[in-house]
């Protein structure tokens, strides 16, 4: 992804705690200038959310927002938009990598 893509945007990723998903919200972050970028990240375990946040924010200084929620569960994914458009405002982009 070339730098400067996401600066000044947000982007969602799901299934942010492991595999794919983390890989590629370490990529968006490693792809933008440091604090440049917002992270709202999404998947089941809390935990795990919380490490990926740390290591993006330690390491980039984004801003990040973690939600822990499954997304089958259609309640789960509306409390998750609620949460970030009224932290954030509009998404620009989102990356939908979850599974079971």
């Amino acid at each position: 992804m070339p730098e400067g893509k996401l600066a000044g945007k947000v982007a969602i990723v799901t299934g942010a705690s492991s595999g794919i998903g983390v890989a590629l919200a370490r990529a968006y972050a490693a792809a933008e200038a440091p604090g440049s970028l917002t992270l709202a990240l999404f998947a089941r375990r809390q935990a795990a959310l919380d490490e990926v946040a740390h290591e993006i924010v330690t390491a980039y200084g984004h801003k990040v927002v973690c939600y822990a929620g499954d997304v089958r569960h259609s309640s789960d994914l509306q409390r998750a938009a609620t949460t970030f458009l009224e932290r954030f405002g509009p998404v620009s982009y989102t990356h939908l990598r979850a599974h079971e």
